[in-house]
């Protein structure tokens, strides 16, 4: 968020920033993982004195769910939504210069990654069965997430 505000108060239109935004639609991933602890010093970029760089995501802590519903530590866009579900993620993407339409499209494909690599993950990881069922749906790509969406 920090980037799109920068290139709106500035009025310049930099492909670079605009490229690194969408590529790092992580808020949306932190929700698809219940990474619901993210906060401001998980959000960094590099300055060279003329371009802003977006840091590799890290620190990412996917919290257990009991149930469905959670909230994010950190705001999602200028009205405050904390709430864990990609519909009002999506819905408040235009803080990073991102349409509704765009935004889906790189959520969506975050879904596809998350779903097509979860085996092989799991298995590079080393975790059982058991560890495996008890995460998925819960922790990963918990319902709650997918509400509306």
């Amino acid at each position: 968020m920090v980037l799109a505000t920068h290139n709106e108060n500035n009025g310049t239109q930099n492909p670079d920033i605009q490229n690194a935004v969408e590529s790092r639609l992580h808020f949306t991933f932190d929700v698809l993982v219940s990474n619901t602890d993210d906060n401001a010093r998980n959000h960094t970029a590099f300055w060279d004195g003329s371009m802003l760089t977006l840091t590799p995501a890290y620190d990412l802590t996917p919290s257990r769910r009991s149930g469905g519903e959670a909230k994010q530590a950190m705001a999602i866009g200028r009205v405050g939504y904390k709430m864990s579900q990609l519909v009002g993620c999506v819905e408040r993407t235009s803080v990073l210069l991102l349409s509704e339409v765009e935004a889906r499209e790189i959520v969506d494909h975050q879904i596809d990654v998350i779903r097509a690599e979860w085996d092989g993950v799991c298995e590079s990881g080393r975790l059982s069965k058991i560890v495996r069922a008890s995460m998925w749906e819960r922790q990963f790509i918990n319902p709650f997430s997918l509400y509306c969406y």
